[in-house]
């Protein structure tokens, strides 16, 4: 576990995770939801492509954006939080990305 404990523990209380790691206790998708360790789980091919299409009209660069912004934000305080927050959105917006989100939703498209 050493190699993942530290993701893991980013999601996993304490009082799961140890037990886990120290028993090498091999569980199922369904004790991971319940723990934390995912947010779901999935099964057939309709549910996937469900979950697909949940994201698949995102814009991909705004996605990538998110996500390092969620990584960021914990590391950062109060007033840092806020000019990181408001730089996304401007960098966002301006973008070829964001422009053309823009016009697709002013255009009703």
């Amino acid at each position: 576990p050493a190699v993942i404990s530290s993701f893991v523990l980013k999601k996993v209380p304490d009082a799961f995770v140890r037990p886990l790691m120290l028993s090498a206790e091999v569980f199922n998708s369904e004790k991971g939801k319940a723990i934390g360790l995912v947010h779901a789980t999935f099964s057939g091919a309709a549910v996937i492509e469900n979950c697909v299409k949940t994201f698949e009209n995102n814009g991909l660069e705004a996605m990538n954006e998110t996500k390092k912004l969620l990584n960021q934000l914990p590391t950062l305080d109060w007033a840092g939080q806020m000019k990181k927050t408001t730089q996304v959105i401007s960098e966002r917006r301006v973008s070829a990305e964001g422009q053309s989100r823009l016009q697709k939703f002013i255009s009703k498209k």
